[in-house]
Formats: C-alpha cells, sequence, structure tokens
C-alpha cells in the first residue's frame, strides 16, 4: 500500500517584537511610537488590539487584525498628553487573538519645566495693551449701568458643551454596540446548535462569517454525506464579558457554557458514535459587517470535563479490556529516521477519526501511520494513513485525523478534580516492544510538578505509573478509565517520577482543531 500524503495544519501563533514602551513628552505635545505584531503560527490569525489602562491619553491604530500565516503588521502608538499635570503616566495595550494574549506597557514621561520666556512676552503685550486702552478711555464719562443681558457663551464653553455630547453619544453608541454584540453571540449559539442538529445551513450566514461561517458550513456537509446527526443538550449559558475594539467595528465576548453533546449514526437505534458532556470557556471574535455583527471565528479557551463516576471503580483488568482497542500505536516517519509514540481515539464519526498524542513524537512527520493490538496482532495489517496533522508545539500536543471511523472513543476525565494519592493507569507502546501495549500502575505525586528547564512553565501531572520510551503521547486514566493526562517525559536516572501533560489542557487544545463549538 502506497504511503498517503499527510497534510499539515497549525494553529495561528501570536509575537510581538516587543512588549514595552518609553515615550518623553518634553513640552507636552503628543508623540507616537509603534511596535510589530506577526503570526508564527499556519493558521489564520484575527484578534484586536485596545487600550486597556490609559484610555484618555493613549490610542493605538489599527484596532483589528487579520494576519495570514507568516504576516506581519505595525501597530501605531499615540500618546496625547494635553490636559495631563506633569509627571509619569502608565498604560497597557492588550492584544487579544484566537493564537494568543499579549500586553504591552506603556510609559509616559510628561516633564514638569515650563519656559517662562512665552509668558513673560504674553504678560508685556499685555501690559501694552492695558497702558494704551488707559490713554484712549481718559476723560470720556462712561453710560449709567444697563440691565445685564443673557451672556454669550465664549468658544471654549461651546466647545466643552460639544466635547460632553460627543462623549455622551459616543458612550450611547458604545452601549448599544455591546448589546448588539451580546444578541448576536447569542444567536450564533443558537444556530449553530440547530445547524448540527438538523443538519441544516439555513441561516448561519444573518450570524456567522469568514473562517467560523465556512468550517461550520463545512461540517455540516459532512454530516448530511455521513447520515450524521448531533444532538446538544444546552445546561447554561452565560455571557461573561463583551469588549468593543477602539475601531467601534470588531470586538470579542467571554462565555461559559455547559453541554452534553452526542453524535448519532445513520443506524437508528444504535448507540451514539460519541459523546461528551463538557464546560466550554470560548472567545467568540465578532466584526460589524453593514450594520450587521457577526461572528468571524471562535477559540476555545478552557475545557472542564464534567466528569461524574456514575459506576464503581474499575479493576487494573477492567480498565487494561476497555480501553485498549482505543490506543494507537503511532509511527512517524521522516528522512531522518522517525518515532514511535503512543495516542488515542478522542472522536469518530462514520468516516474519521481523531487521535491524540505528543508532538515531539510526530514533530517533522511525512508520514504518520497508526495500527492496534487486537487478537493478539496489529491492525489493520497495513497500516491507517493520517490524512490530517495539526501541531501544537507550545504545548507539545498534536491531533491526527485518520480516514476511519467508528473507532471507540476514550473519555475525558478532569485533571482539575484529581487529588494527590488516586491510583492512576499508564498504558502505552513502551519501547516499540512487540505483543501490545504496556500497561503499569502508580498514585498521584503532585498536580503542580514543572519541568527542571522550566521552573516557571506549565504544571504537569506527577505519577509513578512507569513510563518509557514510547509512551510519549499514551493515556493516563483514573480508576474510571477516563483520561486524566498524557505521558509526556520522564527524568533520566531517576525511579518514579514521570510526568503527563493534565486532561484540561490537552482536551481544550484538542478541541480547538476538532469541530465547531458555537
Amino acid at each position: 500500500m502506497q504511503d498517503a500524503p499527510t497534510s499539515y495544519d497549525y494553529r495561528p501563533l501570536l509575537a510581538l517584537d516587543r512588549t514595552s514602551l518609553r515615550l518623553s513628552s518634553p513640552r507636552g505635545e503628543a508623540v507616537g511610537t509603534s511596535f510589530r505584531i506577526s503570526n508564527r503560527g499556519q493558521g489564520h490569525l484575527v484578534g484586536t488590539v485596545g487600550v486597556r489602562v490609559g484610555g484618555e491619553w493613549l490610542r493605538v491604530s489599527p484596532a483589528s487584525l487579520s494576519l495570514s500565516a507568516g504576516q506581519d503588521c505595525s501597530v501605531e502608538v499615540q500618546a496625547d498628553p494635553s490636559g495631563l499635570a506633569p509627571g509619569l503616566f502608565l498604560g497597557e495595550i492588550d492584544i487579544i487573538t484566537n493564537g494568543g494574549d499579549e500586553s504591552v506597557g506603556v510609559r509616559l514621561g510628561l516633564r514638569t519645566g515650563r519656559s517662562w520666556a512665552p509668558l513673560a512676552l504674553a504678560l508685556l503685550a499685555a501690559a501694552g495693551i492695558a497702558a494704551a486702552l488707559g490713554l484712549l478711555l481718559a476723560g470720556v464719562t462712561l453710560p449709567a449701568a444697563t440691565p445685564s443681558a443673557t451672556p454669550v457663551p465664549t468658544q471654549a464653553a461651546r466647545s466643552a458643551t460639544v466635547t460632553h455630547e460627543q462623549a455622551r453619544m459616543a458612550a450611547a453608541d458604545r452601549r448599544r454596540a455591546l448589546a448588539a454584540m451580546r444578541v448576536a453571540v447569542t444567536h450564533s449559539n443558537a444556530l449553530w446548535r440547530a445547524a448540527l442538529s438538523g443538519p441544516s445551513t439555513v441561516g448561519l450566514d444573518t450570524v456567522k462569517t469568514g473562517h467560523d461561517l465556512a468550517g461550520l458550513v463545512a461540517e455540516v456537509e459532512d454530516l448530511l454525506s455521513n447520515g450524521e446527526h448531533w444532538q446538544i443538550t444546552p445546561r447554561h449559558f452565560l455571557i461573561r464579558s463583551t469588549h468593543l475594539a477602539a475601531d467601534g467595528r470588531s470586538g470579542w465576548a467571554d462565555v461559559e457554557k455547559s453541554e452534553r453533546r452526542t453524535l448519532y449514526g445513520p443506524d437508528k437505534g444504535q448507540p451514539p458514535l460519541q459523546q461528551a458532556d463538557n464546560t466550554y470557556l470560548l472567545r467568540y471574535f465578532l466584526v460589524n459587517q453593514g450594520g450587521r455583527w457577526l461572528v468571524d471565528s471562535i477559540a476555545v479557551r478552557g475545557l472542564v470535563p464534567n466528569a461524574v463516576a456514575t459506576s464503581p471503580a474499575l479493576s487494573i483488568e477492567q480498565i487494561a479490556a476497555r480501553t485498549q482497542p482505543s490506543i494507537m500505536h503511532v509511527e512517524a516517519d521522516s528522512t531522518n529516521g522517525g518515532a514511535v509514540g503512543t495516542g488515542f481515539v478522542v472522536a469518530s464519526t462514520t468516516s474519521t477519526s481523531y487521535v491524540v498524542t505528543n508532538d515531539h513524537v510526530v514533530s517533522g512527520a511525512q508520514t504518520v501511520k497508526l495500527q492496534r493490538w487486537l487478537d493478539g496482532r496489529y491492525q489493520p495489517r497495513a497500516p491507517w494513513i493520517a490524512s490530517k496533522l495539526w501541531e501544537d508545539a507550545a504545548d507539545d500536543l498534536a491531533v491526527i485525523r485518520v480516514d476511519q471511523g467508528r473507532l471507540p472513543v476514550l473519555p475525558w476525565g478532569n485533571s482539575d478534580a484529581l487529588p494527590v494519592g488516586e491510583q492512576v493507569v499508564a498504558i502505552g507502546y513502551a519501547e516499540n516492544l512487540y505483543g501490545g501495549p504496556t500497561v503499569t500502575m502508580g498514585i498521584v505525586s503532585s498536580l503542580q510538578r514543572t519541568a527542571p528547564d522550566q521552573p516557571n512553565g506549565p504544571f504537569y501531572i506527577g505519577h509513578s505509573a512507569t513510563i518509557n520510551h514510547g509512551n510519549s503521547g499514551g493515556p493516563l486514566l483514573d480508576p474510571y478509565g477516563r483520561v486524566v493526562g498524557i505521558n509526556t517525559w520522564t527524568l533520566d536516572n531517576t525511579q518514579g517520577l514521570f510526568f503527563a501533560i493534565p486532561s484540561t489542557r490537552a482536551a481544550r487544545v484538542a478541541a480547538g482543531y476538532i469541530g465547531s463549538n458555537g
């Protein structure tokens, strides 16, 4: 069998050339500078740029971002200190995108020194005018006082009134925009649920655009071609906050929602193909097109499985028997040789399945092959070839798509609720030994381990279930057979020190690549 080509697709990755700016205004005049934003990932990056601190004197442009892979742009920063007292002022610029968030600190120094020469000239001029008026008015008898008329507003007063009215109207426009954005987000989620349950694309273009619309339409078309549909049972939907960009034409909303999703195939009366019950933290990016607020993309910022034990804990034998059909032998071929690791199925439809593994297993691969150990041999005899690969090097995670459906799915567990001392089971193709995956057991020793070379880096689950080369990407399972971690690394010349990526982090990354979310 000839190897099919593997296509690669990465998520966008935000990068800045600097994260602090220093400005100085000796005489209170406006000053400016700039910094550059780049997309170092391979997906399309969208987001907003806005002032979080210093809005009364700090301005940025552009207010919205749309960068292709490898593209960058300049952000102009303008500081107008008029109306500010002398001193030091600190501002902060937020960059919020689907490829990560960053902030840029701004330091503005407004000097206290003043030149007295202009003031002295003004005083001399005023004295001269007063003397001239005194000569002209000498000996002139002024008429008796007349009743005072209504004072005519000065230009400054009229300007202040106009400025106040403009500010009031701007605040009202902002409130209306934020309200419209909240309505758009709510309608987007409702139509998304209807589209997957139908399935149908009717009305989607009234609330969605860009990448979000294109991705959802493709997903619905896949459901229709496979005769599948989702049943989505909402538990709660909460818009936590809504933000409008400085240009008034874009923004984002942070949403928390909890729901159960169940995928059914074309055969009525058959068990569902997959089921998940999660709480999602989502960021909806919106744009205003023709006076309508539309959702352009959605980023998964958090995912917590609503994992509740409804049955007694399983024995080690039961965990191994139930989970082994979902655990993959992953072989990555490259010009440099290749690597072998483990993966496991996290989603499966009638025609397609998705496998999670470590990025260091498949990074640089030209071809990725997958097999399972069933009935005493590797199956299928000719390995499945990955048809698509998403890599997240920052989190050392990858998602593999294979054109083979109806594979058993391993459920996510909640690593946030994992107690120290809990029994765990590690399964993986240790050292690439023939005879199927190795099963080991241990306990959780820590939930906040960091890598020795990254003391301020992300937390890992420390445990004592033995893992070796080849275990990378394999599941760490709780007593109910749920994935609470992805085994990733160990320390050389040590005993009982093994580390796994928490499931809440892995599930969040996977959800950003597999299907849509609202």
